[in-house]
């Protein structure tokens, strides 16, 4: 567990990303993460990141059950933004597009 001194010492880290370049920042992200960020990471995230991982480190990560779980309600996002909920044959679907209405209906095969 961290110390008060500790805990300023860690807000000074954390107040310092504010004002590093991403080329520091990107150096950070692989001294902490032992490996190079993705290029396609914003300035924005890659503090967060990096602020995250030094909390982490001063105050331990999260619990095992924490992170299970949160594996799992990611897992289950996956297949939820896949699958078409089923619509009954005989369903108008009704939509305003540009001042134009569109029709469509449901039939048994779709």
């Amino acid at each position: 567990m961290a110390t008060p001194n500790e805990h300023s010492g860690l807000e000074c880290q954390i107040g310092v990303l504010l004002t590093l370049p991403i080329g520091e920042l990107r150096a950070q992200w692989s001294e902490l993460y032992a490996q190079p960020p993705p290029q396609a990471l914003s300035r924005q995230f890659l503090i967060r990141a990096i602020a995250y991982r030094l909390q982490e480190q001063a105050f331990g990560g999260l619990k095992p059950a924490t992170r299970k779980r949160l594996l799992a309600i990611a897992a289950g996002a996956d297949t939820l933004q896949t699958a078409t909920p089923p619509i009954k044959p005989g369903t108008r679907l009704i939509r305003d597009w540009h001042g134009e209405t569109h029709e469509v209906m449901v039939f048994d095969k779709g």
